[in-house]
């Protein structure tokens, strides 16, 4: 698969490469997109918990509840 980089980018990218140590352009775009894709699993996992959390504020569920029925289920 080859990648272009934009003319605007170029510096960029390369200055990022010196400091970051990266010895071509291709673990750089591997690394970013790695951190990308790390950052959408954090964001879908923020989404998922704030849908949780105010389906069970919803329900009348606290996390004091849920803290207690944790504690009671593992003695």
């Amino acid at each position: 698969m080859e990648i272009q980089i934009s003319k605007e980018l170029e510096p960029e990218v390369k200055r990022l490469m010196v400091a970051m140590k990266l010895k071509s352009i291709e673990e750089f775009i591997n690394r970013a997109i790695k951190d990308k894709i790390l950052q959408a699993k954090k964001e879908r996992f923020i989404e998922i918990s704030n849908r949780i959390h105010s389906g069970l504020k919803k329900k009348g569920i606290e996390e004091e509840h849920i803290l207690e029925d944790f504690e009671r289920k593992r003695v």
